[in-house]
């Protein structure tokens, strides 16, 4: 019986040392809203991070609440589904460096609807030697917050009496874009053909502005306008805030929505999000046309492009229409393409200039460290490969004492047997 249980010691040990031999130490996975607490409709991001991680490339997928949470593609290496985000990554530097504290990939999210929206994650990860590391996940919890009808907001005796800007708009439905700007004063919101009133709150920056909303109530089927008009405190200034409001039974149909918005060879600012519409661009002087890629969500929509052509120096501005599929639908993008003159051009081209110089400098400089790391990384592969040398030695030493001692506990059993029977 102590031989037999000898024996399974011995070869649990070998199990166990062929096991280690591929062991690589967890990491911790941490989700990190910005903020814990948001109110609906407010953006706010969430930091996927870890520690002392030290990989070669990751697929994770990140699990959220759809009902309460909207995500807002920013990153191109994800892939948003229903209720979750597939997101890839590989390091450069084939996850050489290890770092104590590494922020994975930043989420930008819009709350929704009042409650309290998990966020989880899981996925593989690999080092540079393709072993897998195992990770331990967390979880986070983010609390939407409903926004109350009634809003306190600050004295503001500061505030200029010609002072004619909204502080706050919004309806007791979901869906206006874009988000409210006291500059945009154009916006859209499609609504069901059940609703035939929509409560707008307007509050003024200077409380003794007044404020009248119009349009609101008794809406028809089709385009309806909200007009809400601020009068400044001196009567001096005016503005006028509209809100396009569809009603219809088929949603779908009205979807007015670009998927895609690019300019060639330009850059657009702020980078392209469905629900923002203002955009700023910047040209050089001999640019007489651009050519502008506009492709709706739903392809059976038209996009009318107005502007883009015989542009002047200084402002011009570029309307793109998006009319939906139901024909009555329609919404505006619009970019504020600024034309260089010829002394800007001349300055920017030095500035041009300058940034290649600069930039071939640090590319230079990189090389040159490129270089040190690479001799350095090559000593440190040459120290790795004796250590694993010397492990593999290591290895076949356990492996044959084992063997050797495993062959004695034989001979002992086959002897003992033999003198039992001889005795016999």
């Amino acid at each position: 019986m102590k031989i037999k249980s000898i024996i399974i010691i011995v070869a649990i040990s070998i199990f166990i040392l062929i096991l280690s031999k591929n062991t690589v130490l967890a990491s911790n996975i941490t989700i990190e809203p910005n903020i814990e607490n948001v109110e609906e409709g407010q953006i706010f991001t969430v930091q996927i991070n870890s520690n002392d991680l030290n990989i070669a490339a990751l697929t994770m997928k990140i699990y959220y609440d759809s009902t309460k949470m909207e995500y807002i593609k920013e990153n191109e290496n994800t892939n948003a589904l229903e209720n979750s985000i597939i997101y890839t990554w590989v390091e450069e530097n084939g996850g050489i460096e290890n770092k104590k504290t590494e922020e994975i990939v930043e989420l930008k999210f819009k709350a929704k609807e009042e409650g309290i929206a998990s966020i989880t994650a899981n996925g593989e990860f690999f080092n540079a030697n393709g072993e897998n590391i195992e990770m331990n996940y967390g979880e986070s919890k983010v609390q939407i917050e409903k926004i109350e009808d009634e809003v306190e907001v600050e004295s503001n005796n500061n505030i200029n009496s010609d002072n004619a800007f909204l502080e706050v708009l919004r309806l007791d439905k979901e869906g206006i874009i874009p988000n409210f700007n006291k500059e945009v004063t154009e916006y859209y919101i499609t609504v069901d053909n059940l609703v035939d009133n929509l409560q707008v709150t307007a509050i003024p920056e200077n409380k003794e502005a007044s404020v009248e909303i119009k349009g609101n109530n008794n809406l028809k089927n089709g385009i309806n306008k909200i007009e809400i008009i601020v009068t400044s405190k001196d009567n001096t200034q005016k503005k006028v805030y509209n809100i396009n409001v569809t009603r219809t039974e088929n949603i779908d149909a009205s979807n007015t929505n670009l998927e895609t918005l690019a300019i060639e060879n330009t850059t657009l600012y702020p980078e392209f999000y469905t629900d923002i519409l203002n955009y700023k661009a910047e040209v050089s002087n001999d640019t007489k046309s651009l050519n502008i890629l506009a492709i709706p969500e739903k392809i059976s929509s038209q996009v009318i492009i107005e502007g883009n052509n015989d542009l002047k120096e200084g402002k011009n501005t570029i309307t793109i229409k998006v009319i939906a599929e139901n024909k009555i639908t329609q919404k505006n993008y619009t970019i504020e393409v600024y034309k260089r003159n010829a002394q800007e051009e001349v300055e920017e081209l030095q500035e041009q200039e300058e940034k290649i110089e600069k930039a071939n400098e640090l590319t230079e400089e990189k090389e040159q460290e490129e270089i040190i790391n690479s001799e350095e990384m090559n000593i440190d592969k040459e120290i790795e490969k004796e250590s694993e040398n010397q492990n593999q030695k290591n290895n076949i030493i356990i492996l044959v004492t084992t063997i050797i001692i495993l062959i004695i506990i034989i001979i002992y059993v086959a002897v003992k047997k033999k003198k039992i029977n001889y005795n016999n």
